[in-house]
Formats: structure tokens, C-alpha cells, sequence
């Protein structure tokens, strides 16, 4: 008997406890963490051929891990480190990352689906309302067209006819 008590009290105590955790969800960020620092680490067994497509025939051929195309860069210009080229490298990417996401051509982009898919959403999205499909997500509809049609397309194909609540949409683009 003393067994099935302590066994009945951990039950209800492990019951307390995820009933407490469910109640309380943690708050969601709404910015990203801006970092002060990162770490890297260099893949050493992975040689590829980082130079294939150049027209300078010397490094064309030449093949080595993400280490050893770090490791020789320095040593071709002393002046940099793999601290310095990461820092550039990192701005260099994330300047092209702001730059093409807030391009005209990325901004028109967002606004709509236009042409065969919006046509094939339209269509599948109708097919499923007549089949009794009542919870409809953008991957359900997405993959019940002919030909499939990105997760991304018929989300925004969603948003755009208020189809999608928006809370599920903002928890799409986190």
C-alpha cells in the first residue's frame, strides 16, 4: 500500500506540474536577439572544389575542406584572419540579404500569386469545400493541387482571399 500512494502522489504531482506548464506559455519574442558575438566552426573533412567555375586556371583544380580554404587565404594576405574574413563576409551577406529583400522586384513579389497557380489554388481550394474538407492549411491545399504548388504560394494565396487566420499567418513567418 505504501507503494501505490507514493506512486499516486509523484502521478499527481507530475500532473500539477504539466498543467502548470501548459497554463504559463512562454511569451514569444518579437525581434530576433541582435548577437554580439558567433562562433564558427570550419568543416576539416569536407574537400570541395571552391574554384570550378573561375577563369584563373591556377585555382580551378584546387580542392580543400572549408578549413583549409580559410587557413589559405590567410596565408596568401597576412593581413587578414579568419576573425577579420568572417566579419567581412558576414556583412557582405547580410547586406545582400536587406538588399534583395526590400528590393522593388522581392516588395511586388509579396503582394500576390499571379497566373497558373493562383488558378490551381482556386480550383483545389473549391474541390476541397465540395469533398467536406473543413480545416483547409495552406500545406493541405498546396499538395492537393495538380501540379503541387509550394507551402509559401498557397499560404499567401490564402492571405490574400482571407482565407487564413492572422494568427496562423504570423506564426507561418516566424
Amino acid at each position: 500500500m505504501a507503494t501505490t500512494s507514493k506512486h499516486t502522489k509523484r502521478t499527481t504531482t507530475a500532473a500539477k506540474k504539466k498543467v502548470k506548464a501548459k497554463a504559463t506559455p512562454a511569451p514569444r519574442p518579437r525581434r530576433p536577439a541582435l548577437p554580439t558575438s558567433i562562433t564558427l566552426s570550419l568543416d576539416t573533412n569536407a574537400k570541395q572544389r571552391w574554384f570550378a567555375s573561375s577563369a584563373n586556371e591556377q585555382i580551378r583544380d584546387w580542392a580543400g575542406s572549408e578549413a583549409e580554404l580559410v587557413a589559405k587565404a590567410c596565408q596568401l594576405h597576412p593581413g587578414y584572419t579568419p576573425e577579420i574574413l568572417a566579419r567581412q563576409g558576414l556583412r557582405m551577406l547580410a547586406q545582400r540579404v536587406i538588399a534583395t529583400a526590400t528590393s522593388k522586384r522581392a516588395l511586388e513579389a509579396g503582394k500576390g500569386v499571379a497566373g497558373a497557380a493562383d488558378e490551381r489554388l482556386a480550383e483545389t481550394y473549391k474541390q476541397l469545400l465540395s469533398e467536406g474538407a473543413k480545416d483547409i492549411t495552406p500545406w493541405i491545399l498546396g499538395h492537393r493541387a495538380d501540379p503541387i504548388v509550394s507551402y509559401r504560394t498557397a499560404r499567401r494565396w490564402m492571405l490574400l482571399h482571407g482565407l487564413l487566420a492572422p494568427t496562423t499567418a504570423e506564426e507561418g513567418t516566424a
